[in-house]
């Protein structure tokens, strides 16, 4: 019998109300502390090594963020250049008119 089970069993037949406000709140810890230990039984971290498990998915979700981070940032990136360059050939075919571009493509070696 561990120490959980010690307290819980001392108060168990006691009326919650009729305790001290001491005792009331070593029972409602000691229940405390046995409802989170089976909950963590429950889902499976009950084990020395469950820390280090919650460190490394806490470490693969700020590492999936910062991807995510970084794959909008390149999207609006890219998005921004290819504005940029549809902006500038929109400028240049409102200065190149039909004779300026025969003349452009004349000096280029066309016919």
């Amino acid at each position: 019998m561990d120490e959980l089970d010690r307290v819980i069993e001392k108060y168990a037949g006691t009326n919650f109300c009729a305790l001290a406000a001491h005792k009331q709140a070593e029972y409602m810890g000691a229940l405390a502390r046995r409802g989170a230990s089976d909950a963590l039984k429950a889902i499976g971290l009950n084990d020395p090594q469950a820390a280090d498990d919650i460190r490394d998915i806490r470490d693969l979700l700020r590492g999936l963020r910062v991807l995510k981070k970084a794959a909008w940032t390149t999207a609006f990136s890219g998005l921004g250049r290819i504005i940029g360059w549809i902006v500038l050939l929109a400028i240049a075919a409102l200065f190149l008119n039909g004779k300026n571009a025969r003349d452009i493509a004349g000096f280029l070696g066309g016919s």
